[in-house]
C-alpha cells in the first residue's frame, strides 16, 4: 500500500502546447530542470552474498522530491533556492550489513540566466 502510495503522489502530469515558450521547462514554469519533481523506484527481490555466504533476497525502494524556485529576479538571472530530498528503503534479511533506511535532505542553491529569446544557462 506505501508504494501504491508513493507512486500516486510521484506522477507528474504535464501539458505542452504548440505556442509555448521554449524556455520554459517541461514539467512547468516553476520546475528548472527535466526530471519532475517528484520520483519513485521499485526494485525487484534479488539475491545478496556477503563473500561466499548468501544472506537471502533484498528489495528496495527510493523515493525522491526536489522543489527549485527563484528567490530574486532579475533581467537577464534569477537566483535559485530549493530542497532535495531522498529516501532509500531495503528489505534486508537478518544479518545483512546494509542499513533498512537512509535519508537525506538537501538545499539547493543555483543562478539562471537568460540572454536573447532562445538561450538560458542554469548552474
Amino acid at each position: 500500500m506505501k508504494y501504491l502510495l508513493a507512486l500516486v503522489l510521484a506522477t507528474t502530469v504535464s501539458s505542452i502546447a504548440s505556442d509555448r515558450d521554449p524556455l520554459l521547462p517541461p514539467y512547468g514554469p516553476n520546475r528548472y530542470g527535466s526530471a519532475p519533481p517528484a520520483s519513485f523506484t521499485y526494485g525487484f527481490s534479488a539475491p545478496i552474498s556477503l563473500g561466499t555466504t548468501a544472506l537471502g533476497d533484498i528489495e528496495s525502494a527510493e523515493f525522491g522530491g526536489l522543489w527549485v524556485g527563484p528567490v530574486v529576479r532579475r533581467d537577464s538571472f534569477d537566483i535559485l533556492g530549493g530542497l532535495s530530498y531522498r529516501r532509500l528503503q531495503f528489505s534486508t534479511p537478518v544479518g545483512a550489513p546494509i542499513p533498512n533506511t537512509l535519508q537525506s535532505i538537501a538545499g539547493v542553491v543555483g543562478v539562471q540566466g537568460r540572454w536573447g529569446d532562445k538561450w538560458r544557462a542554469r548552474v
